[in-house]
């Protein structure tokens, strides 16, 4: 069985739009890399760090299973 694909992208998509944040901002507030940013909202089949996803989900005030879209925001 196959798991289920995250939906970081569309995810961090939808709370950056909400926060009216952008890919330099989010950087800058999380020290994650602006290109690392990027990469996670561009494209669906990202797989970033823990490293980089802790920092974000602490931003956004959520877990890291919410920012994966495995659990509802």
């Amino acid at each position: 069985m196959d798991m289920p694909k995250h939906q970081l992208n569309k995810v961090l998509k939808r709370l950056m739009t909400e926060c009216d944040i952008d890919d330099a901002k989010l950087a800058h507030a999380t020290g994650v890399p602006f290109t690392t940013i990027a990469r996670m909202r561009s494209n669906p089949e990202a797989n970033p760090t823990s490293s980089s996803l802790r920092p974000l989900a602490k931003y956004f005030a959520i877990s890291i299973s919410q920012l994966l879209g495995d659990e509802p925001l």
